[in-house]
């Protein structure tokens, strides 16, 4: 169809009486409807077999087929790749309007206590959009800490540079310099807001898989269904996955979770699901109806709580006083 998806065309009729040349975009196809006396006149099966595979064709097949992990998919999402974007100094410097490389990339600081991932289903370029059908297996534990962002360059303190000991000179001896003290001084601030930044998040980093979501279908329709998990394995507990499809419940295989129709991933972290940490303790319930709705313009100008990070940790499961007035630190 030449028309907008938008439109709901199934084709334009092209008139087989017209001497015009049909113009064809690259995502257009032709569909001949034969009249069944013709059909059956000169259409035949072994010519018919006989045709040519267009080297777009394999690879478009090579890309909806090709299996992929999980990880593959977290390492092209935080991949730094190099762009050609406009530079204010270099401008101002020349004179003129200057573009220059830069390096673009996407970090992870940290991830909740629960964890949705979306995977990319569906393509869409050119005009064209189609349902991609690859096979994306996934674990039912995932360990985030390797696809975090590490400390902020820089944090670290510099001896030589912050004024350390002298080759040949004995530091008991050596009364410390306006260097040496502001070297102190930047190593304890280092600490402090590494302390600060110190999160149940960035500490604990494994996830356990408790449900999946499944599109069944194409990109104009389809079907959901998910998977379920029930019971976390402690304490000789079962684990067991169910389907639910509609009405039906019933119960699946660990195997038949990971199929290629997966759509969104539901991860808890281990201290959630093992029950050391409870949702309530990390999201404090309101005391009262009364109170009023949070606004995010005064959560974004609160500082982190060092007081409220140093009473969860202290505590080993995060029960934070829902006095303290700090938003952040806890998860």
């Amino acid at each position: 169809s030449k028309c907008s998806w938008r439109e709901g065309c199934l084709g334009c009729r092209v008139n087989p009486r017209s001497c015009e040349p049909v113009q064809l975009r690259a995502e257009a196809t032709l569909g001949i409807d034969w009249d069944a006396k013709v059909l059956d006149k000169h259409y035949k099966v072994k010519i018919a077999r006989h045709v040519h595979m267009h080297e777009s064709v394999k690879l478009a097949q090579l890309e909806r087929n090709t299996p992929e992990n999980l990880g593959q998919c977290l390492e092209s999402l935080t991949q730094e790749e190099e762009v050609l974007m406009y530079c204010k100094d270099c401008t101002k410097k020349k004179g003129d309007y200057t573009e220059t490389v830069h390096t673009k990339g996407f970090k992870i600081w940290s991830c909740g206590p629960l964890l949705v991932m979306q995977l990319k289903r569906f393509h869409s370029g050119d005009g064209a959009s189609y349902k991609l059908h690859n096979l994306i297996t996934f674990p039912t534990h995932l360990d985030m800490g390797e696809y975090l962002a590490g400390e902020a360059e820089g944090s670290g303190c510099n001896t030589d540079a912050a004024g350390g000991t002298e080759p040949g000179e004995n530091e008991k001896d050596r009364e410390p310099s306006v260097k040496t003290a502001r070297g102190d001084q930047n190593s304890k601030a280092a600490t402090n807001e590494s302390q600060m930044f110190r999160t149940l998040s960035r500490e604990i980093t494994q996830y356990e898989l408790y449900g999946v979501v499944n599109h069944i279908g194409c990109m104009g329709s389809g079907h959901y269904t998910s998977f379920v998990r029930r019971g976390d394995g402690s304490s000789g507990s079962c684990t067991k996955w169910y389907c639910c499809n509609d009405e039906r419940v019933y119960e699946v295989s660990e195997e038949d979770v990971v199929s290629m129709n997966a759509y969104l991933l539901f991860y808890v972290r281990t201290d959630v699901a093992s029950g050391s940490v409870a949702l309530k303790d990390l999201y404090p319930p309101r005391a009262t109806s009364s109170d009023q709705a949070v606004k995010p313009e005064e959560v974004k100008r609160r500082s982190w709580a060092p007081s409220l990070l140093k009473s969860t940790f202290s505590a080993g499961g995060g029960n934070a006083s829902s006095q303290d007035s700090g938003f952040c630190g806890v998860m």
